[in-house]
């Protein structure tokens, strides 16, 4: 049977960033191998693997197989990991600032406060911030100031990104000029600050003629008779239905005449020379003015504003959702990438997204979560928006500890449930209940060696969320055991030995049972045993190994009587000739067959020999006994009769 055990290099990774799936069970190559990545890309590997593979999307997968071979299908084996998100290190500092003027360095990246930040200010001083900031920084030298960013979070690092921030030195605006001059006779003013020729210069001359100059000047000015201005102040930009202020700057008095056009605005307070509340829809608009007094009319002056929309900041999100498990939340709005998005996820885990998203969030705890979202672009803030999500529990789920056991053992498997909350096992091979938390389990095994199986068990909340954890159960072979059969033995000298065979380890342990006799060894070394009467003995051996026990092997052998051997001879004294007459005593449990005399002048193979001695002398007897179950004993009479010389 193939099994489907398979390894990861790591349960944990980052998106994008491959993972080794290693198959290690005991299948071949030519195998059917049924793989389930949960989503993930195949980078490399077929069939058996090994298997390259990254996620996309950060979350928690499973990854499971099942294997058939010669119309054999393992248990489905799974394993899980966790894909983090990868960071990102974005922040927006502005483009330039002024020496010594501060700026603001804003991190506008995915990740958690609790991530690592390793930030380079370019010799900037921190004037503020730790960590993911913001920074208030300044730099006292001038120049170009490369600032850069890596993050690192569960293990996932960010792309480097670099900003400039160009640092200037902030100009003086001196300049001399003569104090007291006729009308219109030309005088010099002439600037004497720290800025180039190329620097802007806004000069105000209060109403002189410029004869000669521009830009940094020298200039040669003159002033005649007053001419009303008609400068004023308005903000470059504001929002949709908000009151702004129009402000008259110039040199005329509240009796001028002011004619101003608002360009389609709506007034709501100010008259003449103002100031003035106005609101615009959205759009872009210019404000003009122009102002009488006097019989002298001033220049039209002609102010741009641009109008925003006030953004929204509505938004979807999936609910209810699981614990743990991540939902998606997308902006629906009418802002663009560039707004700014506050968003407060109540907690909440941000796995992915940033500014206007989609985000991908998951929370810890169960319960109803209050999402926020504030939107401002273009300096207008929208109307915050709240979306409740419910955060379904997932359940607790222990499939237990992993056991071992022999073939054909019941054992329980999982721990006691929880109330509330259903259970499902896969496969349901061998189970007394496969909807119960904690069933009984039986299964055999009739290889010679363990095998391994995987169990998953998957709990419900009953409704939507799901949790899973395996279990591996070994089911470990009976050992066998078995003696070869013996060949019948005589009771002289009998001995018998026993060499156990079967499936068992070096570590076995056997049970032999001699006739009624109890003795155990803990190896498989040949055990010898003699039997001291003859008959039918009955051997029983069981082999024990790794905490199995085999069933009892029965070998029977038997052991056969010897004869008893005796004679006696008539006539034992003499001369020779000497005629001596031999009777057998001898006896048997089984008839005897054969005979063998040595006579100690001869051999006989009679029952009763008689045998005739020429020459004097002492003679030993010898007689060999054979009956019909092969059994042989042997009787020698020495000096047994002694015959004389007749002379």
């Amino acid at each position: 049977m193939p099994n489907a055990m398979f390894g990861l290099s790591s349960n944990v990774t980052c998106q994008n960033q491959p993972v080794t799936v290693t198959y290690n069970g005991n299948a071949t190559p030519a195998a059917t191998y049924n793989w389930n990545f949960n989503g993930g890309t195949v980078v490399s590997g077929s069939g058996q693997g090994p298997y390259q593979v990254q996620w996309a999307t950060p979350g928690n997968y499973f990854v499971s197989l099942y294997v058939t071979e010669n119309g054999c299908t393992s248990a489905t084996g799974a394993l899980p990991i966790t894909v983090n998100a990868v960071p990102t290190a974005t922040f927006t500092a502005p483009a330039s600032v002024c020496n010594p003027d501060t700026i603001t360095i804003t991190y506008t990246g995915t990740s958690l406060p609790s991530a690592v930040y390793n930030w380079n200010f370019a010799g900037g001083t921190i004037i503020s911030g730790t960590n993911q900031g913001p920074y208030q920084i300044y730099w006292p030298t001038p120049g170009a100031k490369n600032v850069t960013l890596d993050v690192t979070q569960n293990g996932c690092s960010a792309t480097q990104v670099t900003n400039t921030v160009n640092v200037y030195t902030t100009p003086n605006a001196t300049f001399t000029a003569v104090s007291g001059v006729c009308e219109n006779t030309a005088t010099s003013v002439t600037y004497t600050g720290n800025a180039t020729p190329a620097a802007t210069y806004n000069w105000n001359f209060n109403g002189g003629t410029v004869v000669s100059g521009s830009g940094q000047g020298p200039y040669q000015l003159s002033w005649a008779n007053a001419v009303p201005t008609s400068t004023f102040t308005l903000a470059a930009s504001s929002c949709e239905d908000i009151d702004l202020p129009v402000t008259y700057t110039g040199n005329a008095t509240p009796a001028a005449t002011y004619n101003w056009n608002f360009n389609g605005g709506s007034v709501t307070s100010g008259s003449g020379q103002g100031p003035y509340q106005v609101q615009w829809n959205p759009g872009s608009y210019n404000v003009t003015l122009t102002v009488s007094e006097n019989g002298c009319t001033s220049t039209t002056q002609t102010m741009p504003i641009a109008v925003y929309q006030i953004p929204t900041s509505f938004f979807t999100v999936i609910s209810p959702v699981c614990q743990n498990q991540p939902t998606t939340i997308q902006y629906t709005g009418n802002a663009t990438n560039s707004g700014t998005f506050n968003w407060d996820f109540d907690n909440g885990t941000v796995q992915s997204g940033n500014g206007v998203g989609p985000y991908y969030v998951v929370w810890s705890v169960p319960g109803t979560k209050n999402i926020t979202l504030d939107v401002t672009e273009d300096g207008c803030s929208s109307v915050q928006t709240i979306e409740s999500v419910v955060v379904d529990t997932v359940p607790n789920v222990n499939a237990g500890l992993d056991a071992s056991f022999c073939s054909g053992d019941n054992v329980q498997i999982g721990t006691p449930g929880t109330i509330g909350f259903s259970y499902t096992w896969s496969p349901t091979t061998g189970l007394s209940d496969p909807y119960s938390a904690d069933p009984m389990l039986t299964l055999t095994n009739n290889t010679t060696a363990p095998v391994v199986h995987q169990y998953v068990l998957i709990a419900n909340n009953n409704g939507l969320c799901n949790s899973y954890d395996t279990v591996l159960v070994t089911v470990k072979p009976l050992p066998t055991v078995s003696i070869p059969s013996q060949p019948d033995q005589c009771l002289g000298g009998n001995e018998f030995i026993f060499d156990p065979t079967g499936n068992f380890g070096p570590g076995a342990s056997f049970d032999w049972n001699m006739d009624g006799t109890q003795t155990t060894v803990n190896n498989s070394n040949p055990v010898i045993q003699s039997f001291t009467t003859a008959g039918t003995h009955t051997i029983e051996v069981t082999v024990t190994d790794n905490g199995c026990v085999s069933t009892t092997f029965i070998e029977t052998v038997e052991v056969f009587d010897s004869p008893t051997v005796d004679f006696v001879g008539s006539n034992l004294s003499g001369c020779a000739p000497l005629k001596v007459t031999f009777t057998n005593l001898s006896t048997s449990a089984s008839p005897i067959v054969s005979y063998s005399w040595d006579l100690g002048a001869g051999v006989s193979t009679d029952t009763d020999p008689v045998f005739i001695y020429t020459n004097a002398g002492a003679y030993d007897i010898t007689l060999t006994a054979t009956n019909a179950a092969g059994c042989t004993a042997v009787y020698s009479a020495f000096a047994y009769f002694k015959m004389h010389s007749p002379y």
